[in-house]
């Protein structure tokens, strides 16, 4: 657990997970940061390959990663937000670096949690189909209106937005 101003600055990993790693177990952050942290491939923030992140606050920004998921990859596990998290600022690449805060794998989504009240969220997904107005990839999964926490994400491509789908059960 981390919490309060506790801070996971400056690391660096020769794989994934510059300022954190999971492969199980639960990860709370309860407010913090995490921030300048490199990783030579995925996961520059937070690489989750399996377990339990869940973000209640606190700022995931300015880390990078070669691979992709400069912020946080999702790869397994889940990926839960509440409270006012922000996750910006993140790139990924090699030589031509690019926006890209969560990195989504085709099917994976956040969980917005009880409690989100705010924050900014960039997102990228890896679907290899690109989405349209009438198929949509879906980013995140709601408890209720999804539609009352759409101002909290941002795509991290700006050809594309986020919309409520027509249960209002996803982003």
């Amino acid at each position: 657990e981390m919490s309060g101003t506790a801070k996971i600055t400056g690391n660096k990993a020769t794989r994934d997970g510059g300022g954190v790693y999971m492969s199980g177990g639960t990860f709370i952050m309860n407010g913090g940061e995490i921030k300048s942290n490199t990783a030579e491939t995925n996961g520059g923030g937070v690489y989750v390959s399996g377990g339990a992140f869940t973000m209640n606050g606190g700022e995931i920004t300015g880390n990078t990663a070669k691979g992709i998921g400069g912020g946080v990859l999702v790869n397994g596990g889940t990926f839960t937000v509440s409270g006012k998290p922000i996750v910006s600022e993140n790139t990924s690449g090699s030589a031509n670096k690019v926006t890209d805060n969560v990195y989504l794998p085709a099917k994976k989504t956040i969980t917005i949690g009880s409690g989100l009240t705010g924050g900014t969220i960039g997102v990228t997904t890896g679907s290899a189909i690109a989405p349209t107005e009438d198929s949509t990839i879906a980013i995140a999964t709601a408890t209720s209106d999804a539609n009352g926490y759409r101002d909290y994400f941002k795509s991290d491509n700006d050809s594309y937005e986020i919309v409520a789908n027509n249960t209002q059960t996803q982003l």
